[in-house]
């Protein structure tokens, strides 16, 4: 019913016209084109020192930038996680993970703070089959040596129970990436992560121009070389949050 219609049904009054024409437009139109709209999320990423960190930024599982972004996002609630960066540790937010609230015609900041650590020390064995980061993760110590598809690798690390921990998962692109350590063949710190195997290993990231493909790991000379279709065996090691 469209407010002509309104003023026939219910005869001649124009006050009660009047009235039901605002209700039409607040209750049609107007609600649902503010629910509707974009707001925008500035994200700056940056040490101790507010020196500008270009590490990863991604909103709902997907790459949005490095270092510094501003989005147009629809209003409602996203998940906002900061990829791990090899040297710092995520000081805020807490596990580098915050759900927000946006806001159609509002502007939001939200400010990541890293912390710089020595290379030198950036593992520590917890003498349990796990080796903690000091990017906060906490990693499987030693893989299984088995292949999977990239289907039954995520399945694999989601039922993984180890060191008295069950929420283990498929580690993101640039979590794998950030254990990658080039003076060494494979290209993993043996000592930390002994019987790596000399070849590919998935990461959870899908490709976003082909969702039938995922990204991997070439440990034996530590790139991120491409992608490959998900039915493709490869190696998998799982990761949790520690913090």
């Amino acid at each position: 019913m469209n407010c002509k219609d309104a003023g026939n049904f219910f005869g001649p009054s124009r006050q009660l016209h009047l009235i039901l024409c605002a209700v039409f437009f607040i209750c049609f139109i107007a609600v649902p084109v503010l629910a509707a709209g974009n707001g925008t999320l500035l994200v700056i990423l940056q040490d101790t020192s507010k020196k500008q960190i270009n590490a990863p930024i991604y909103v709902d599982n997907e790459l949005k930038g490095t270092g510094k972004v501003t989005l147009a996002l629809p209003a409602g609630r996203h998940e906002l996680r900061l990829g791990v960066l090899a040297g710092y540790t995520i000081v805020s937010p807490k596990s580098g993970k915050k759900n927000v609230q946006v806001k159609a015609g509002k502007k939001m900041t939200l400010t990541g703070i890293y912390k710089r650590y020595s290379l030198t020390t950036a593992f520590t064995d917890n003498g349990n089959g796990t080796v903690t980061a000091n990017t906060g993760l906490m990693w499987q110590q030693e893989d299984d040596n088995t292949k999977r598809t990239w289907d039954a690798a995520v399945a694999y690390c989601g039922a993984l129970s180890l060191a008295g921990y069950s929420d283990w998962r498929l580690p993101y692109l640039d979590e794998l990436n950030s254990i990658v350590d080039t003076r060494y063949t494979p290209a993993i710190d043996g000592v930390y992560f002994p019987n790596t195997d000399s070849s590919y290993y998935w990461s959870s990231a899908t490709h976003m121009g082909n969702t039938s493909n995922a990204w991997y790991v070439d440990f034996k000379n530590g790139l991120v070389v491409n992608n490959i279709n998900k039915s493709y065996s490869l190696y998998a090691r799982c990761v949790r949050d520690g913090q």
